[in-house]
């Protein structure tokens, strides 16, 4: 893998990187990763920019691509509870992680938040910017 030349990303393949891999455009790229290619792109040429991918490892950077397409794909769990160890109650990290493995395959992240009910309204998940939605779930017993 080549090392890039952003701060902060140092083994992070690029659309460039699978370009060159496959000896095509950056764009030709781009449009097989998004689906764009139906009668644009060959199916040999597909099929080698797919190999590309797959063998460098190439995953789309969401934050770049959340800010290119001026859509946040980041969606908010705020469990609201006085348990301070909520994510040790099993159905709660059960459902957690489903929420998060389903979310992850449609390409959304989750960030989560634990605020107790007293506190709601001073939650930072409500205040933060770029979160597509929220997930609000009442936990807990206390």
């Amino acid at each position: 893998m080549k090392r890039g030349s952003k701060i902060g990303t140092p083994n992070r393949v690029t659309l460039h990187d699978v370009a060159r891999a496959a000896g095509v455009s950056v764009m030709t790229v781009s449009n097989v990763i998004n689906g764009k290619h139906a009668g644009a792109v060959g199916g040999e040429t597909v099929h080698r920019v797919q190999r590309e991918v797959e063998r460098l490892g190439y995953r789309p950077h969401q934050i770049a691509r959340s800010l290119r397409l001026a859509r946040s794909t980041t969606v908010g769990m705020l469990l609201v509870t006085a348990d301070p160890l909520v994510m040790a109650v099993p159905w709660i990290a059960t459902m957690v992680s489903g929420v998060m493995t389903s979310l992850s395959q449609s390409g959304y992240n989750l960030i989560s938040e634990a605020v107790h009910p007293n506190w709601f309204e001073q939650a930072e998940l409500l205040r933060r910017p770029g979160v597509a939605g929220i997930i609000t779930q009442l936990a807990g017993s206390k």
